[in-house]
């Protein structure tokens, strides 16, 4: 037992001359950098602060493009030539505004014709118009002229009966003896001329209807022709419409409010617009609004959401800084380095 104690305590003793070795190098080496250092605090390489509870914030950072949140492409629907630029690189335009003119010479001369075409067809419309009025007209007196002839057959059908009845009197008069043969003949004379005015009024009532009858055909054919003739109008009206439109097509307007970003034609140039509407302006509408399209890291893009605060620089204004809000993460990925 004592052996062990006095073992235990040459292990003590040896421990704390370590201990106190090594404390004494860690010293010296501190006060080796004090000394080196000018040995102020103000000169130490390291910073003092408080321990205080806060948020850490967690970055990401990428590289993009800005972009107006509204881009307009501005085309021409007709083939020509540019004649005139009225719009530049940064030129303010309001909905409507004429940017570019395209040569309309020839334009303007269809639109001449279409309108002399379209004034024909009006007069011919009129012409067929009175032409229908004037065979009404001739109906309508030939529908008189029946109902007269009609009355006059009424008439003569009348005289006609009383001959006859004045025919079978003198006839029956005679055979008693007691008519004179002077009357038998004036009323067989009376019953052959009532006979014969009957004959001819009912050959003209007939011709009368058979005139109202051609009429009436006239009356179809002269409305079909009116009609032809507004349908005609209608036509020729459409064809000047669709050369007034490309007439003013001839004139490219800004369709929005913007500031022009980008011109693609230049005075003097052909503009065809055969198979496609080629692109003359390039409109921002809004440059107080933009979108950042940047491209993320595999790795960091999990971190971002919908809502997020986004802060960016652009090289054009380096000491300054502008605040955004992320809008969207699109889920299709790119490969840029494989």
């Amino acid at each position: 037992m004592a052996e062990a104690r006095a073992r235990a305590g040459r292990i003590v003793r040896r421990f704390l001359t370590w201990a106190i070795v090594v404390s004494a190098l860690v010293g010296a080496s501190g006060l080796f950098v004090w000394n080196s250092t000018g040995g102020s605090a103000a000169d130490a390489p390291f910073r003092l602060a408080t321990v205080d509870r806060g948020p850490i914030t967690a970055s990401v950072r990428a590289t993009g493009t800005l972009n107006p949140v509204t881009t307009v492409l501005v085309g021409s629907q007709l083939s020509g030539q540019v004649v005139e630029i009225l719009a530049d690189y940064n030129t303010p335009v309001k909905a409507g505004d004429v940017v570019a003119r395209l040569y309309s010479e020839q334009i303007k001369t269809r639109r001449d014709a279409a309108r002399a075409d379209v004034e024909q067809a009006r007069a011919d419309l009129a012409m067929r118009r009175a032409q229908l009025d004037r065979t009404r007209a001739s109906r309508q007196k030939a529908e008189a002229s029946l109902r007269d002839q009609a009355a006059q057959r009424d008439r003569v059908t009348a005289l006609l009966a009383e001959a006859r009845r004045n025919l079978e009197r003198q006839t029956e008069l005679s055979a008693k003896g007691i008519g004179s043969l002077t009357a038998l003949d004036a009323a067989r004379t009376q019953g052959d001329v009532q006979k014969a005015a009957l004959a001819s009024s009912e050959a003209q009532f007939s011709l009368i209807q058979a005139e109202m009858t051609g009429l009436d055909a006239d009356i179809v054919h002269a409305q079909a022709q009116a009609q032809s003739a507004t349908a005609a109008i209608l036509q020729r009206e459409a064809k000047l419409k669709d050369v007034e439109i490309d007439l003013e097509r001839t004139e490219i307007r800004s369709p929005v409010d913007g500031v022009v970003v980008k011109r693609d034609i230049e005075l003097g140039q052909t503009v065809a617009a055969s198979f496609s509407s080629p692109t003359l302006f390039t409109i921002a509408q809004d440059l107080r609004e933009i979108d950042i399209y940047a491209n993320v890291d595999e790795a960091d893009v999990g971190r971002l959401k919908a809502g997020q605060t986004v802060s960016f620089t652009v090289n054009a204004y380096p000491n300054r800084t502008f605040d955004g809000t992320v809008r969207m993460v699109r889920l299709g990925g790119q490969t840029v380095q494989n």
